[in-house]
């Protein structure tokens, strides 16, 4: 039973091995084909994240709208109110509002910001690799495999 064992790993091994070193046409379509799932991904993304900005910003709108108005209610009837009173408990829940969709805008922007930033940079990478040198072609694999590996930012 181990020799069978044994020899079946040795087997698994040497066919592992096999699929060594690739050439040179191999690695420029797996760095092609990388560059434009990359591409393609970061369009993807930056698309969601425009739709999603274009929602916050009409949420958040409508929340200052509403902030301004019972900041001004309150702000008129002060004199009559306390701390406690159901009207400054609400304009105070409106503000926490606002500013959590405020936050939720700028992050969407940066996030924007980052994924044009990196789409330019990998527009502008097109010469990575030198054709005369296979560790530049890995270099240039692994360079990619960072990129697609970095995180955009999303909390979800």
């Amino acid at each position: 039973m181990r020799k069978i064992l044994l020899m079946m790993m040795c087997a698994a091994l040497i066919a592992g091995c096999g699929q060594g070193k690739k050439n040179n046409d191999d690695l420029q379509d797996e760095i092609d084909e990388r560059r434009e799932a990359l591409a393609e991904r970061q369009s993807k993304e930056l698309a969601e994240t425009e739709s999603e900005l274009e929602a916050v910003d009409t949420l958040l709108e409508r929340a200052k709208r509403e902030h301004d108005e019972m900041h001004a209610w309150v702000m008129a009837h002060h004199a009559q109110m306390t701390d406690r009173s159901p009207e400054v408990l609400r304009l105070n829940s409106l503000r926490a509002h606002r500013d959590s969709l405020q936050e939720r805008f700028n992050a969407l922007c940066y996030k924007i910001k980052y994924i044009k930033k990196k789409q330019e940079e990998l527009a502008n990478a097109s010469d990575w690799e030198d054709e005369d040198s296979e560790d530049s072609e890995i270099d240039a694999i692994e360079t990619i495999d960072a990129i697609d590996d970095e995180d955009y930012g999303d909390d979800d």
